[in-house]
């Protein structure tokens, strides 16, 4: 609980202020990677398995890891993600080094990886992390270049299992295939999630000259606070959309036990904010809202499924609602 507390006065603090700065610090398994494909053009997909923040930033590099030197093996790239908005728990994100316009993701230059990153058909690895390419605090690792992690970075193909990383809990490593997406359970507890998709056998979608398609998500990561279907929320701070689902509109009410700065956005399916309904003091007690299908920009929203979250002190919840035209 104390974890999930502090990822959500980040959340809250960002979502307030406006300031992109504030990133979440992520834990290993809090991300997994679930696809890659590295015939050309390069493309990767990972899930986040708790909310994160506007600006928090993800580091993807091929260099292998170092286990007699506990650093990266130099010579090979990487990319900066950046979350554009605050992002649910089983948000997806898809990487595609052919799309220039996706602007979420850009080149990382650090101290030992100067180079951008270029994934290879002859085995290779992707590890995910934050901080410096000098001090790294590694989240996820994927590997496949054979059925286990190898001994040291003895080549562009090779890399150790990165200090504390588990396989089958935060890493997973597969036999070589060129393309491979995971295939498994897609709704779950954070660690029912973690242990499918580290587990080889639910990568069921490996090819050494198809591309395969990336999993799109969302994910339904259950008992995560600020995720759909938290069981955790008490009565006295209830969330409420009707009608559910909605073709004019919607009125939502929600209850405060004490009063709270509050933030109440829309986001579609994909997690990204669309609008915002409310933001500010509010005193404890009954409050009402009302959302007419539309966006920031004032255009009605397609058909579909949405989530309103309501951001409230250090809590924060995610209900579902759908809008059929």
């Amino acid at each position: 609980m104390k974890k999930r507390s502090l990822v959500f006065l980040f959340l809250l603090a960002t979502l307030i202020s406006g300031d992109v700065s504030a990133q979440t610090t992520l834990q290993s398994g809090d991300m997994a990677v679930i696809g890659m494909n590295t015939d050309n053009p390069d493309v990767f997909a990972f899930v986040l398995l708790v909310p994160v923040a506007a600006g928090t930033q993800i580091i993807f590099t091929d260099c292998g890891w170092k286990s007699d030197s506990l650093k990266f093996r130099a010579g090979e790239g990487a990319v900066i993600y950046t979350a554009p908005t605050a992002l649910m728990a089983g948000t997806v994100i898809v990487y595609d080094s052919t799309n220039v316009a996706f602007s979420d993701f850009a080149k990382y230059t650090g101290t030992i990886i100067t180079s951008s990153l270029l994934l290879s058909t002859d085995g290779d690895q992707l590890l995910a992390f934050q901080g410096s390419d000098s001090a790294p605090s590694f989240l996820y690792a994927i590997n496949d270049t054979g059925t286990d992690w190898q001994a040291n970075a003895w080549s562009s193909l090779t890399s150790a299992l990165p200090a504390g990383l588990v396989n089958g809990q935060t890493a997973v490593a597969l036999s070589h295939y060129d393309n491979y997406a995971y295939n498994g359970i897609t709704s779950g507890t954070k660690e029912e999630l973690l242990s499918a998709i580290s587990d080889s056998i639910n990568w069921t979608l490996r090819n050494n000259t198809t591309r395969q398609t990336m999993p799109t998500g969302p994910f339904n990561v259950t008992g995560v606070e600020g995720s759909p279907g938290d069981p955790n929320l008490p009565e006295s701070f209830s969330l409420h959309a009707w009608p559910n689902p909605a073709s004019h509109g919607s009125r939502i009410s929600f209850i405060l036990p004490g009063p709270a700065t509050v933030e109440f956005s829309i986001f579609n399916i994909a997690g990204q904010k669309i609008t915002s309904l409310a933001s500010g003091y509010r005193k404890a007690g009954a409050h009402r809202l009302s959302w007419n299908l539309k966006d920031s920009k004032g255009n009605a929203v397609p058909t579909g499924i949405y989530f309103y979250q309501l951001l409230a002190g250090n809590r924060s919840v995610v209900q579902k609602i759908s809008v059929v035209r």
